[in-house]
């Protein structure tokens, strides 16, 4: 437990160390390689339960923010 508490600790100076990522320096693409980016509109988990009630939280994105709800539970 000691090693976690040390790492927390000065994972924000690591951390703090890194680069800022620039999209254009990506080094070692192969020729045609295309970058896609994903914007979710709205997202959906099962989480299953011991008991077989199972809960389906999802989550969707109206007017730049996300709301929740239950489909099942």
């Amino acid at each position: 437990m000691a090693d976690l508490r040390q790492l927390r600790r000065e994972l924000p100076f690591f951390a703090g160390d890194l680069p800022a990522f620039d999209p254009a320096d990506r080094p070692g693409e192969p020729p045609g390689w295309t970058l896609h980016t994903v914007r979710a509109e709205s997202v959906e988990f099962r989480q299953g339960d011991r008991d077989r009630k199972h809960t389906r939280p999802a989550y969707r994105r109206a007017a730049g923010h996300w709301t929740k709800e239950l489909l099942w539970t």
